[in-house]
């Protein structure tokens, strides 16, 4: 799903407003601490995602490693090389970056700095009509997230220390 900057920028300035509220921030000290608290972190988002889906009436999405993936991948790109977009830094798409055969897919991005929880970023992109629409998509089987710290980003970070995540969706 396309999203205009101005959209991202708002969401943004939601989980940096709640963030205020008393998130705390924390930054990983090793790659080992950096990927449990990624793995925990991506583990409670589709669980949060799961309960707004049910309550919408929606069947739970399962986890694919197809896709979280390719959501580890992009988040990775988008932070080391400092920019924030659905299309990668080579130009591939979300089809091109996620392997095996899918009928559809779809991308909600959000970041902020580190610290928000799983029901504030369900919360942010719910505020969204475009990635409320893809949350609450009948069409969704399966799911991959990611979620990465990065301290001193660049390029479009301004070298703040910001948690990006990704959520691929697929049918």
């Amino acid at each position: 799903m396309a999203v205009s900057p101005r959209i991202h920028g708002r969401l943004a300035a939601v989980v940096l407003a709640a963030l205020a509220l008393g998130a705390p921030a924390q930054a990983a000290t090793r790659t080992g601490d950096r990927q449990v608290r990624a793995t925990a972190a991506a583990t409670a988002l589709v669980g949060a995602i799961n309960q707004v889906r049910v309550a919408h009436g929606l069947h739970p999405l399962r986890s694919s490693t197809q896709l979280a993936a390719a959501a580890t991948g992009h988040d990775r790109e988008m932070g080391a090389r400092g920019y924030f977009a659905h299309t990668a830094a080579n130009g591939a798409t979300l089809m091109a970056r996620v392997p095996g055969r899918w009928s559809s897919l779809g991308e909600n991005l959000v970041w902020s700095t580190p610290g928000a929880t799983p029901a504030q970023l369900v919360a942010t992109w719910m505020a969204s009509p475009l990635h409320r629409a893809n949350l609450l998509s009948p069409a969704w089987s399966r799911i991959g997230l990611d979620a990465e710290t990065f301290a001193h980003a660049p390029g479009y970070y301004a070298g703040r220390t910001v948690e990006i995540v990704t959520a691929d969706f697929g049918s």
